[in-house]
């Protein structure tokens, strides 16, 4: 009987045991459990997570197409404002060209006619001139005969003003008296004298100059054959018979004493000793 008992103890004590083990088994497999169930939990949340995450990454990838596409259409509108800009910029060119090119030519015509204004300007001037000196040489040519013939020569008022303006030095008044036409450059006198030669007679050199400007004849000579020349050496003018030759008066011209402006006036009127060494 305690065998028995002894046996069943030890089967109890093995018993025991193995309820003790499949206890800890059991706790175990609850613990696994429970580890398993919060592993899932955890995968479980960062599944949603990662849903989140990608439903606000296709919100954030639709965003950004969308200003993708805006983009694009401002580029768009952009270029095509650029390239409206380059065709305006482009016909403004183009019309500037235009009215470049018509500038040149209505510059040119300008031009042309400013040239044909010059040109008939100055026809209109050369046949003043050609007038003037025929009207000059007429009137020398009829002073001359009348001198040479005795006649006595009239003076209007303009020329007796002129021939005072010669002999005193009054050149302004005499420039004005030319200028207007009512005297000529080579106006004569009763005695045959010239503007130039009763200017020389006084030492006028400057009326010598604005008379030479108008054309005047430098080698007029009176009714005794004097000339500027012969005036101006024989009372020693020097410097006034001095520029008359360097513009080309004459010194081989003889008066009616056969005397050239070297000589003098006549054998009681030499000119002076000097003069013809100076002029040279």
């Amino acid at each position: 009987m305690s065998e028995q008992l002894k046996v069943l103890s030890d089967e109890l004590s093995i018993k025991d045991e193995a309820l003790e083990e499949l206890a800890e088994e059991m706790e175990r497999l609850k613990i696994v459990h429970e580890t398993k169930n919060g592993k899932d939990s955890a995968k479980l949340d960062e599944l949603q997570s990662l849903r989140k995450q990608l439903k606000e990454a296709e919100s954030k990838d639709l965003t950004s197409q969308e200003e993708l596409k805006t983009l694009q259409q401002q580029v768009k509108d952009a270029q095509k404002k650029e390239q409206t800009q380059m065709n305006i910029l482009a016909r403004i060119k183009k019309e500037q060209g235009e009215e470049a090119k018509k500038a040149k030519i209505l510059e040119a015509e300008a031009e042309s006619k400013n040239a044909q204004k010059e040109a008939a300007a100055a026809k209109v001037e050369e046949l003043e001139k050609e007038m003037e000196l025929v009207r000059e040489a007429r009137a020398t040519r009829e002073t001359s005969q009348a001198v040479a013939a005795g006649t006595k020569v009239v003076l209007t008022a303009q020329q007796l003003s002129a021939f005072g303006a010669c002999r005193h030095g009054r050149k302004e008044e005499l420039t004005d008296l030319l200028g207007s036409g009512v005297v000529h450059a080579n106006c004569i006198n009763e005695a045959g004298n010239s503007l130039v030669v009763i200017a020389a007679q006084n030492n006028q050199k400057d009326v010598c100059k604005a008379l030479h400007h108008r054309g005047a004849d430098l080698d007029t000579q009176n009714r005794l054959g004097q000339t500027a020349l012969h005036f101006a050496f024989a009372f020693g003018y020097t410097e006034l018979g001095k520029w008359l030759v360097q513009k080309g008066a004459n010194t081989n011209l003889k008066n009616a004493n056969g005397m050239t402006c070297y000589q003098g006036l006549s054998p009681a009127q030499p000119a002076m000793p000097f003069v013809q060494r100076y002029v040279k």
